[in-house]
C-alpha cells in the first residue's frame, strides 16, 4: 500500500507556533520554567509549585483520559480548592519544555478549542 505524501506536511508552521489566535496556546501565564527531572519530562501533569492563572498547584489528585484533577491554592480566595484541567489526551499533549498544552495535529486543534 503506497502512502505517498504521508506526514510530508508540517502540522504547524512557525507562524502558527507564535500565533495568539489559537486559544490553547494563547496564555503566556501558564508556568514558571519547568523543573528538569526524568519523571516530570514525560508527564502530562503539572508539577507542584506550577501555576495556572491564579491557582498554585499543590498536588495531583487524579488523572484520566479527559483531564487532570489538582489540589490547588486559589491565591485570590486564599484557600485550597480542587481544579480540573480539561486535557483530553487523545487531542493534545503537554510540551515538556514549556508546559503548554498543544493539539496533536491541526484537525485536533479545531476540536480542542
Amino acid at each position: 500500500m503506497e502512502r505517498s505524501g504521508f506526514n510530508s506536511d508540517p502540522v504547524f508552521s512557525d507562524q502558527d507556533e507564535h500565533s495568539d489566535n489559537v486559544s490553547v496556546r494563547s496564555s503566556s501565564k501558564l508556568l514558571p520554567p519547568p523543573s528538569w527531572n526524568e519523571s516530570s519530562v514525560y508527564s502530562k501533569e503539572l508539577p507542584a509549585g506550577a501555576t495556572l492563572e491564579h491557582y498554585k498547584i499543590l498536588k495531583v489528585l487524579g488523572s484520566g483520559g479527559f483531564g487532570i484533577t489538582y489540589l490547588v491554592r486559589d491565591t485570590m480566595l486564599k484557600r485550597k480548592v480542587v481544579l480540573k484541567e480539561n486535557f483530553p489526551s487523545s487531542y493534545a499533549y503537554r510540551d515538556p519544555f514549556t508546559g503548554r498544552v498543544i493539539p496533536n495535529n491541526e484537525h485536533d486543534a479545531e476540536s480542542f478549542q
